[in-house]
């Protein structure tokens, strides 16, 4: 027999409060030695890597959950 799964089905498994939450650390602790000259640009790494690990499978639009932090990501990937 099949059931469906529920939509929210992929953000609730693979979000944060079901993962070890030390991987947050880790990330923080792992990008920190990130030199770009901007400390704004570090910020957006972590966030952005918080965002990928809190949703592996997800695209980058539905990682960050927002259409300004899918923008920041862009822009963060445009960067030169």
């Amino acid at each position: 027999m099949f059931y469906p799964r529920p939509k929210q089905w992929g953000r609730t498994m693979c979000s944060l409060k079901y993962v070890n939450t030390d991987f947050n650390d880790w990330i923080s602790n792992e990008f920190n030695s990130f030199t770009c000259g901007d400390e704004r640009l570090k910020k957006r790494l972590i966030k952005i890597a918080k965002a990928k690990f809190s949703f592996p499978t997800a695209s980058l639009n539905e990682a960050c959950g927002s259409w300004g932090d899918a923008k920041g990501a862009y822009r963060f990937f445009g960067n030169k």
